[in-house]
């Protein structure tokens, strides 16, 4: 059982360098960045050596960056999504006996057939 944490914790921990999705999966990527970077360039020696780690430096940023770009869309299309679900809900009312009533107005109707639109997309 123990063991079958570790691995969950280490599958966890690679998905988040993979696929990272919160800035605090960025930040992580940033240091580990950063000291590969530091790591690299005290065992550079020359010019050209320290250039090609810049260069190197400078490929994992841009790629670091794609995923952030990725991750936004990512987490824009979930906000839009959930916001649609929320707008198509009926709406709760309660009746003269006490008892709540699903209500589907105009706008509820309408915000249901927009949101099916938007999914079919």
């Amino acid at each position: 059982d123990g063991e079958d944490a570790k691995t969950r914790r280490r599958r966890r921990e690679v998905e988040r360098r993979v696929n990272p999705r919160t800035q605090q999966d960025f930040e992580l990527l940033y240091n580990e960045l950063d000291a590969w970077r530091a790591k690299e360039m005290a065992v550079a020696t020359g010019a050209g050596a320290r250039a090609d780690v810049l260069a190197r430096e400078t490929r994992a940023l841009q790629t670091i960056d794609r995923l952030k770009a990725s991750a936004a869309a990512d987490g824009r299309a979930k906000r839009v999504s959930r916001v649609m679900d929320l707008m198509a809900l009926p709406k709760k009312w309660e009746g003269a006996d006490g008892e709540l009533k699903e209500v589907h107005t105009p706008f509820t109707t309408r915000a249901l057939e927009l949101r099916d639109l938007h999914t079919g997309l």
